[in-house]
């Protein structure tokens, strides 16, 4: 059985593939979990692939990268933490809190 390549445009299996710019809320949220916008440069068809956070080297110099990089990177920690936190806050309040006039 073939596994799909992962670098060949879902519509016309070409391998003209190009990162495209993300465009609204939804693609910068979902690059923060490794989800890029991608475009076919022959049938001009633009999807969402994932691409693992060290799966290809960087095109040019990769110092560009690494800011933001790290800047996700600690985005998702604090996101992470403050959920934990969040979670942990409910669980430990009083579940018997005094009411006010019963």
């Amino acid at each position: 059985m073939n596994s799909p390549r992962s670098n060949v445009c879902p519509e016309c299996s070409s391998d003209a593939l190009s990162r495209a710019h993300r465009e609204g809320r939804k693609e910068r949220l979902l690059s923060l979990f490794f989800f890029y916008p991608y475009r076919c440069r022959k049938c001009d068809h633009r999807f969402l692939r994932f691409r693992s956070p060290g799966g290809s080297p960087p095109r040019s110099g990769g110092t560009a990268s690494t800011p933001k990089k790290r800047r996700r990177e600690l985005l998702l920690y604090g996101l992470g933490i403050l959920l934990f936190l969040a979670l942990l806050s409910f669980i430990l309040r009083e579940r018997n809190e005094p009411s006010d006039g019963n």
